[in-house]
Formats: structure tokens, C-alpha cells, sequence
């Protein structure tokens, strides 16, 4: 509780009352967050206005259905990157996965390592494109096609599919 105080005040001093989307996605992600991980809190307000600021555009398409659906990508996208690295957007593992959200090179679109690596908006916006396109491919519930963003297959690795959406409830939205 007291860490989550502290974020709130960190939170409150970047934010205007503007930005009333991000209190709720601020909360949510917090609430990922293990009590002796330290680097993550200080990760958590970049990582969530870049999450907001890519579902939120215009130009995305949100991977849910409904008024909600941007709000729910934007949950997806921080559970995601969290799981995978952490929020750090300088990931990088020893297959290549790289960035925020650990996308493959088969999903950077042209744009090189380097350009990923350090760059959370790119991170996530990479990753809303893997993610869209195995929704479409996919089909079904997020889970489903999270499996394939896990392990290539859809449907395949429920284990690790509901370490994605799980911690955000969202593993049986469509």
C-alpha cells in the first residue's frame, strides 16, 4: 500500500486532470507490480502513457471490441510488457526478441534493432501490430491468439498466454 501511495504521488505531479484515462491505467499497472521490484516502478509512468498514447491513436486499431476497447489494448500492452520485460524498453533477449514488448524480428516492419531498442511508443506499436494481426488470424479469445504471440502456434501455450492477459482479466475478451 505505501508503494502504491508513492506512485500515486509521482503519478498526480506529471498528470492535469486531462488526462483522466491514464489514473485507471496507471492503477491497473501498479497493481502488476512485485513489491521488491524497484526498477519497475520507475518505469511505470513512461510505460503507461506510451501504451495509452499508442491504443489511443486514431490511426490503431483497438484489439477489443466495444467503448472499452482502446482502454482494454492499452491494459494488454501494459500486461504484455510487463511480463516480458518489465516495462524495460531496452530489452533485448538472447533469441533477439527485443524492446518493451519482446516482439520478433518477423514483426519490426523494416525498422532495425537499434531503432527499437530505447523507443517504448515503437515497442508497443510493434507489438499492437503482431497482437492485430494474430487476433485476425487467430480468431477467437485473447487468449487464443496470445498463445500464438507466445509461441508462434494459435491456441498453443495456454500457461504462458494467460501470463499475458491473465493479470489484467482480459483472457477471455474478444
Amino acid at each position: 500500500m505505501f508503494e502504491t501511495a508513492l506512485c500515486l504521488r509521482h503519478f498526480e505531479r506529471y498528470t492535469s486532470s486531462k488526462d483522466v484515462m491514464l489514473y485507471p491505467l496507471f492503477m491497473a499497472a501498479a497493481a502488476l507490480i512485485h513489491p521488491n521490484e524497484s526498477t519497475c516502478r520507475a518505469r511505470l509512468l513512461d510505460a503507461v502513457v506510451h501504451a495509452r498514447d499508442v491504443a489511443y491513436d486514431e490511426a490503431e486499431t483497438p484489439l477489443f471490441e466495444g467503448d472499452d476497447g482502446r482502454f482494454k489494448t492499452a491494459l494488454l500492452l501494459l500486461s504484455i510488457a510487463y511480463h516480458e520485460s518489465r516495462w524495460n524498453p531496452n530489452a533485448l533477449n538472447p533469441d533477439g526478441d527485443a524492446g518493451i514488448m519482446q516482439t520478433r524480428a518477423l514483426w519490426w516492419s523494416g525498422h532495425k534493432r537499434e531503432e527499437i531498442l530505447g523507443n517504448p511508443a515503437l515497442g508497443y506499436r510493434l507489438g499492437l501490430h503482431a497482437l492485430q494481426h494474430l487476433r485476425a488470424v487467430c480468431g477467437g479469445k485473447a487468449q487464443r491468439w496470445l498463445g500464438a504471440f507466445a509461441s508462434g502456434k494459435c491456441g498453443a501455450a495456454p500457461g504462458m498466454a494467460g501470463a499475458l492477459c491473465g493479470p489484467v482479466g482480459l483472457c477471455q475478451a474478444t
